[in-house]
């Protein structure tokens, strides 16, 4: 019987190769997650810089800002807010386009200034709301913070 030089692999070439193809996923999937987590923070930063403006707007045309109640409510918003996006209330891991009155992860917070302020509620006088700071929670835990112009 005669024996052939059969060519192949050793188990060590394979090891090895496998090893390298788990070192380059990991350094792969690494890379990705701080893409990710830059990507959405940028998007939080983004989207309170947007609903700033429209704030800022409103604050020039009406002479104070909304209470958060205004800017939860669709029908005020599509009245006073021109060309709203609505999508730009919600945090991108948040599950819902509302504000709420304190910062936390996964949603965006509207806190208007002074404490209380409700503006004019049927016709009878209230507090105006003369100030705001918008907060979004970045992904390291830290608040991002953008406060009214005036």
């Amino acid at each position: 019987m005669t024996r052939k030089n059969i060519r192949g692999f050793t188990t060590i070439e394979l090891i090895i190769v496998m090893i390298i193809i788990c070192a380059l996923s990991s350094v792969i999937y690494v890379t990705y997650k701080e893409l990710r987590i830059k990507e959405q923070d940028t998007r939080r930063k983004d989207d309170l810089t947007l609903l700033q403006r429209q704030l800022e707007s409103y604050q020039a045309q009406y002479g104070n800002y909304p209470t958060l109640g205004d800017l939860n409510n669709t029908l005020w918003r599509g009245k006073y807010l021109k060309n709203f996006d609505a999508s730009i209330l919600q945090d991108p891991l948040g599950s819902s386009a509302k504000l709420v009155a304190a910062p936390k992860p996964k949603a965006y917070a509207y806190i208007p200034t002074p404490e209380g302020c409700n503006n004019e509620e049927n016709g009878q006088k209230g507090v105006l709301c003369t100030g705001y700071s918008l907060t979004a929670t970045l992904e390291n835990g830290s608040g991002y913070v953008e406060k009214n112009f005036n």
